[in-house]
């Protein structure tokens, strides 16, 4: 059981991931295609520019480290109310 919470909650988490970044090169593909500027396509451009990029990586690390640990947490306080409930 633990195996298959802590799986579907990483696959989750990729899910979630994949969809922000694909995302996130679509809107810059589409501003700098387009050349679009405003307030919205100015932050689309900084994201897209080669400094964030590195900063989103480190966000993505720091996302999964943390969704990790509160997987853990949720599924052991889950089993410890399964064990209560059951004496």
């Amino acid at each position: 059981m633990r195996k298959i919470w802590y799986n579907l909650t990483m696959t989750t988490i990729s899910i979630l991931v994949a969809y922000v970044v694909g995302s996130l090169e679509l809107l810059g593909l589409i501003q700098s295609e387009f050349s679009l500027n405003g307030g919205f396509w100015n932050i689309i451009s900084l994201i897209n520019g080669d400094v964030w990029w590195g900063n989103i990586g480190m966000i993505i690390i720091t996302t999964f480290a943390s969704v990790w640990i509160l997987s853990i947490t949720i599924y052991k306080v889950k089993i410890r109310n399964m064990k209560k409930n059951t004496k």
